[in-house]
């Protein structure tokens, strides 16, 4: 049994902080925190993904349509779709990103 805490989970490269919180041959469950104000560029979903918000706003930009997101809010996004958060709100929003593969 291996229990992970984000402050000591592997770094992915990435320009935001995002920690590999398990990685597996089926699936990743990635812990992403987008800062207040920041956003992603868009960008392809090569793989199904889940996200569910910890904490925080946020806006899902899904192709060519904004999806508002708050705590707790769960959303799917198949593979093949392009997508980007924005972080519009007053706080960090943190995500758990869970890949499928």
């Amino acid at each position: 049994m291996d229990v992970r805490y984000p402050e000591h989970a592997e770094r992915i490269p990435y320009e935001m902080d995002a920690r590999y919180m398990y990685a597996g041959k089926s699936a990743e469950l990635i812990r992403l925190v987008i800062p207040q104000g920041r956003e992603q560029e868009i960008h392809d979903n090569p793989v199904d993904v889940l996200f569910f918000v910890v904490q925080g706003e946020g806006i899902l930009v899904f192709e060519d349509v904004s999806f508002p997101v708050k705590r707790n809010g769960c959303l799917e996004v198949r593979s093949g779709r392009k997508r980007a958060w924005t972080n519009p709100g007053k706080e960090d929003l943190v995500l758990l990103v869970y890949k499928m593969f």
